[in-house]
């Protein structure tokens, strides 16, 4: 009956703005370098989920047709691009993207490097 695809890691823009928000149920714990090896396993397709995609894309649009519901989302749209907009020119959020965007490892080494800077686990 469902599908539920996560997808902890959109894009890199999209993990400096969940960095500065925190997480949700680990508040303890930062979204850094780590979290992006262990969440980002870009490698894998699973396209399965496009079965979906003409009933999803013709609900989208019907819900768009209502002007409160397409400005919240527009709003919302324009807030996380001009977050990323603002981390992504802050010292930190350049040395982040460099880091995680730069990095090459093969599965065995990204889950063997993730388990060595986990020390909270």
């Amino acid at each position: 009956l469902v599908q539920l695809n996560h997808y902890p890691i959109r894009s890199a823009d999209s993990f400096l703005v969940k960095r500065a928000r925190g997480r949700a149920l680990h508040v303890e714990r930062t979204i850094g370098f780590n979290y992006w090896l262990r969440m980002d396993w870009n490698n894998y397709t699973d396209q399965s989920i496009q079965r979906h995609l003409d009933r999803t894309r013709a609900e989208f649009d019907r819900l768009l047709q209502d002007d409160n519901l397409r400005n919240c989302h527009l709003f919302g749209v324009e807030w996380h691009d001009s977050k990323a907009r603002e981390l992504r020119n802050t010292p930190e959020g350049q040395t982040l993207l460099k880091q995680v965007l730069n990095i090459e490892l093969n599965e065995t080494e990204r889950v063997a490097y993730a388990m060595a800077l986990d020390t909270d686990s």
